[in-house]
């Protein structure tokens, strides 16, 4: 398709747009000013709705379009790995590249990237190491949003966060996925038994909340081998594989992938010797390590859980500790916790970090 066939002006009326769709046989057009630079994009929903709202088909595009469509502007970044988070953002069937004076030089198509082939495929089978997801909390840290929305559901790159830690695994070639749910859970389960998804989950349900880890419990019995867990609103760039392989070398019970987070702290700090000023630090910058919300176990961790117990992580981590040392595999980022407010803010407006992960 010549980018010219998808181009028209502002001030031709909706019914010649129509035609030019026709004629092209996209359902998505661009509109250009006499200079050739991108102004706007009309697509068929956009007539459709105009149709809805009573209004002429002999009007110009202008009156309908949309005056600040997304584009690429070429030479700015991995421009595959940008194009793919903003269809998944956006929904979008083509996305226009320009230069840098705006005009169109490239178009890229959605269907580029359904036809390359997934990373699964090309795996000489399917990996047997179970993925198990933790949905079952209320996702407090976003209240009020959480009393309508469930957090699994929380969207960020164009789908469910939950969606977007699944595919991770599901690209590295894992197919065996539970998800321990609760609070919400019906509508978890709708979005995820809708069967548009390319992979399906076992769902284990908590009678009563369970806390961070006492519904691992409920999978006594199901895990052979080593397995992963990760909190259901965690991203991360974790190599799965080393992270596998690390556990399964270190020989212990757990493993925790951990990440190194530069922490502001807003204040001056100072040191004191009895009741002498030894130095001050205004406002300092610590790197901490945190857990990073993703593990891989044994299952003989389970047998550390009792039948309808309340355990938050933590304690499990400790009772592990206790029978052998734990193991640690640190990630380097970028690493989001769609969970907390400011970090899921930070994830919206980072599009490049978020295309990595995805």
């Amino acid at each position: 398709m010549n980018i010219e066939d998808l181009c028209i002006r502002a001030e031709i009326s909706v019914n010649d747009a129509l035609q030019a769709m026709l004629d092209s046989k996209d359902r998505t057009l661009f509109i250009v000013d006499a200079e050739q630079r991108l102004i706007g994009a009309l697509t068929d929903g956009d007539v459709r709705r105009a149709l809805i709202r009573g209004q002429d088909l002999s009007i110009e595009v202008s009156e309908i379009m949309a005056k600040k469509p997304i584009s690429i502007v070429d030479g700015t970044g991995d421009k595959k790995r940008r194009a793919r988070l903003l269809f998944l953002k956006h929904s979008l069937l083509h996305l226009p590249v320009i230069d840098a004076s705006g005009r169109i030089i490239d178009v890229i198509y959605w269907k580029e990237f359904l036809e390359e082939p997934a990373p699964v495929a090309q795996a000489p089978e399917l990996l047997s190491n179970s993925v198990v997801i933790m949905a079952g909390g209320k996702g407090s840290r976003l209240d009020p949003f959480t009393r309508i929305l469930p957090k699994p559901l929380i969207p960020v790159g164009g789908v469910p966060v939950m969606e977007a830690v699944v595919r991770r695994f599901f690209r590295a070639g894992y197919h065996q996925f539970y998800a321990t749910v609760n609070y919400k859970k019906e509508t978890i389960r709708a979005y995820f038994d809708s069967g548009e998804l390319p992979f399906s989950i076992d769902w284990i349900e908590e009678d009563s909340a369970l806390g961070t880890a006492g519904g691992l419990k409920l999978l006594n019995g199901k895990m052979k081998e080593s397995f992963f867990v990760s909190n259901c609103d965690i991203l991360m760039s974790a190599n799965l594989h080393k992270l596998l392989a690390d556990h399964k070398q270190s020989g212990d019970l757990m493993t925790l992938v951990v990440y190194k987070k530069p922490i502001n702290i807003p204040y001056g700090v100072l040191k004191i010797n009895g009741k002498k000023l030894e130095s001050f630090e205004e406002k300092p910058e610590m790197n901490v390590t945190i857990n990073a919300g993703m593990y891989v176990m044994e299952p003989a961790v389970l047998e550390l859980i009792s039948d309808g117990e309340a355990l938050g992580m933590n304690t499990l981590i400790e009772r592990c500790k206790e029978k052998s040392s734990i193991n640690t595999f640190e990630i380097q980022g970028p690493w989001y916790d769609i969970g907390d407010w400011l970090d899921y803010q930070r994830a919206l407006q980072d599009d490049n970090s978020l295309a990595e992960l995805f």
